[in-house]
């Protein structure tokens, strides 16, 4: 009973873990193409005033 509980609770863990990992994963891609968008508007904005 007790070792079930406590591999359920490192599930749970394991789960928190890889949302953490994934939201972080997502946060950098995001980033990424922000900053790539940035330079792209940095390159064209001369052309465009």
């Amino acid at each position: 009973m007790t070792f079930q509980f406590s591999k359920r609770s490192e599930n749970s863990l394991a789960g928190v873990n890889a949302d953490l990992i994934s939201l972080a994963r997502v946060a950098l891609s995001l980033r990424s193409r922000l900053q790539s968008s940035a330079a792209m508007w940095m390159c064209l904005m001369p052309w465009l005033m």
